[in-house]
């Protein structure tokens, strides 16, 4: 950058047009220059005062703990359906199995 501005400096002097390019670019260059230095000093005020700077600081934390591995977490839900699937299916076994013994106690209970 400062090589090419150098460059153009030099050529500034033999060809107006190039003169008036340069000034044009160096007035619209220092505004942004000066803008980005008062973002700058700003921000290194306000971390130590008011809550934008602990705002800033907390927006900057970034969570980095890895991702969760694919297949252990698949195959846990997995079982943990298959579980859900076994009781849902043994439940009305276990009602059956009861109310079977209780009939059977009926019977043996009523007199022939």
């Amino acid at each position: 950058m400062i090589q090419r501005l150098q460059k153009m400096t030099a050529l500034a002097a033999f060809h107006p047009k190039i003169e008036k390019s340069l000034k044009r670019w160096m007035q619209t260059r220092e505004p942004v220059r000066r803008a980005r230095k008062r973002k700058r000093k700003e921000g290194k005020g306000e971390e130590g005062e008011g809550t934008k700077g602990k705002e800033r600081e907390a927006s900057k934390e970034i969570d980095r703990t890895p991702p969760l591995p694919k297949k252990p977490v698949i195959l846990i839900f997995i079982m943990a359906l298959s579980i859900l699937i076994l009781i849902l299916l043994g439940s009305p076994i276990c009602s059956m199995d009861r109310t079977c013994s209780r009939q059977r106690m009926i019977l043996q209970a009523a007199p022939m």
